[in-house]
């Protein structure tokens, strides 16, 4: 982890940017104290088209139809001001 100063933060930031970039982090020192840590950017996490797939053909409850064709019957919207 590399430290760097304030001022050079403010009149060089590229190769600051560029170690965080490829991996590393930086702590940065106003008057020779840490008060921040620049750090990578967390990667998303994929998941890969056939693990979906097998997620989304995943069998759901059977009464689960059944329930929502229920609580939509329920659920009528009138007017309130009718």
């Amino acid at each position: 982890m590399a430290d760097v100063g304030m001022r050079e933060l403010r009149q060089n930031p590229a190769p600051v940017l560029r170690e965080v970039e490829s991996g590393g982090e930086v702590t940065v020192l106003v008057n020779g104290r840490a008060v921040a840590r620049i750090v990578p950017m967390e990667t998303p996490a994929w998941v890969a088209g056939e693990q979906a797939g097998r997620i989304y053909r995943t069998a759901v409850d059977s009464g689960w139809e059944d329930e929502l064709r229920a609580a939509r019957e329920e659920d009528i919207i009138g007017d309130p001001w009718a």
